[in-house]
């Protein structure tokens, strides 16, 4: 299986004390530079150095196993457009969850699956993408 991996699922993979994921079904396992910018956000919002060093080393690690990121391209902006287009339809708001619809947005783009642990973050967008919940 081709997979995108959500950063809910990146940050138990090396995180002591959470359950990693099983990822042995997949084959390609993707990261999308939004996830790795999501992760950004988490070391500027750090209140202690300990946990700011935790959490530089933690996203340099997830770098080295998983390699540069997907771009959020011209295509990962078609399928944004299909995908707030769906949500519009449905009554959802398309300002909220704005990072979880980008990287889903990725995963439709380059025809992969999403991985997340973040089920009802990406729930109405199962029409348009195929979602596994770890």
């Amino acid at each position: 299986m081709r997979a995108l991996l959500d950063t809910s699922i990146l940050i138990p993979i090396l995180e002591p004390g959470q359950a990693p994921p099983d990822l042995s079904d997949v084959d390609e396992a993707l990261v999308s530079s939004l996830s790795f910018a999501e992760l950004t956000i988490g070391l500027h919002s750090a209140t202690t150095v300990s946990v700011f060093r935790h959490r530089t080393a933690r996203l340099a690690a997830l770098r080295d196993l998983f390699g540069a990121g997907l771009p959020f391209n011209d295509a990962c902006e078609r399928s944004f457009q299909r995908i707030l287009g769906h949500v519009a339809d449905s009554g959802g708001d398309v300002k909220a969850r704005r990072y979880d619809r980008l990287i889903a947005s990725t995963a439709l783009a380059h025809d992969a699956v999403l991985i997340t642990r973040n089920a009802d973050h990406v729930a109405n967008l199962k029409p348009l993408i195929a979602i596994d919940v770890r």
